[in-house]
């Protein structure tokens, strides 16, 4: 694959793309990646996924981001990660960490106790979880773990419905 020959590549963005699970696989079959100590800045942004793919989508992504020891900025919007929180662990809590934006992803309140998990509270300075059905519920189980963050310079929380109605979902 000709991508994998850029030996200074610094950020590797993949918007909107068909199959990318089939080409995160090719990708991770590579015996050869030239930008492993390069890439600063990795984007997956609303790229589509069969139904019959998704379940094995964050095993895949985990295994490529792992080849990336200096990976400063991880962008992980538009793909229905919610649930699936627990498995990107290797992705997001990276040694050099310093901006993790996981907008538009749907993570509601009972998956916020994975960002504990997932989180580098040493090295990240940004953290964006915008437009997510977080809510009120979701902080406050968050909330014990503010505290560890070294870092933080900047917290997104926009459009989480924070003050929506509990007992009733706003998105009806």
């Amino acid at each position: 694959m000709f991508i994998a020959k850029f030996t200074a590549l610094d950020t590797l963005e993949f918007n909107d793309v068909s199959h990318f699970y089939q080409i995160m696989g090719t990708l991770n079959n590579l015996s050869s990646v030239g930008f492993t100590n390069s890439l600063k800045t990795l984007v997956i942004n609303a790229c589509h996924i069969q139904d019959q793919d998704f379940d094995n989508l964050f095993v895949s992504i985990n295994t490529f981001v792992a080849k990336f020891p200096n990976l400063e900025h991880l962008t992980i919007n538009g793909m229905r990660i919610g649930e699936h929180l627990s498995e990107l662990i290797k992705a997001c809590k990276r040694p050099n960490l310093k901006s993790l934006n996981l907008e538009l992803n749907g993570v509601e309140p009972e998956w916020c106790l994975y960002f504990s998990h997932i989180i580098n509270f040493e090295t990240l300075e940004h953290l964006n979880i915008s437009n997510n059905w977080i809510r009120s519920v979701g902080i406050e189980r968050m909330k014990h773990f503010f505290g560890a963050f070294q870092k933080l310079k900047v917290l997104k929380l926009n459009s989480n419905k924070l003050f929506a109605d509990e007992i009733r979902r706003t998105e009806d």
